[in-house]
């Protein structure tokens, strides 16, 4: 939930950003909103293709370890978006903190999901 949550919140934040950086680029703010929807679609799109790999990754590295490492990186990138914050920085750090939001629930959920293992209860409350 946490994970949903701060990526909600960057989105939001973020959209605030859009007609600034619109403005900055002399860009007409009709042509930016198609630009804004397609790096979203794309964010969503890389989570959907990119989603078994993060089980992959889970059982060749561990759990501990990347639930440690994606919430790490997906500050990181909203820190750069911050920091930086252009057309080509916002894309980047919006997949990527995309990628790593997404991966958190997937590592995340498969933990619970060890930890519940043989008690039927519990699972039913996770799924």
């Amino acid at each position: 939930v946490g994970s949903s949550l701060l990526n909600t919140l960057a989105t939001v934040t973020q959209g605030t950003l859009y007609p600034a950086l619109a403005d900055d680029l002399k860009l007409p703010r009709s042509t930016s909103a198609p630009l804004i929807a397609n790096m979203h679609s794309l964010a969503a799109l890389l989570e959907m293709l990119l989603s078994p790999t993060m089980g992959a990754l889970s059982d060749a590295f561990g759990r501990r370890p990347l639930m440690l490492f994606l919430p790490a990186a997906m500050g990181l990138c909203r820190l750069i978006a911050a920091a930086r914050p252009s057309i080509v920085s916002l894309l980047l750090t919006r997949l990527f903190g995309s990628f790593f939001g997404f991966g958190f629930q997937v590592v995340a959920n498969a933990a619970l999901m060890d930890l519940a293992r043989g008690d039927r209860a519990a699972l039913q409350k996770f799924n």
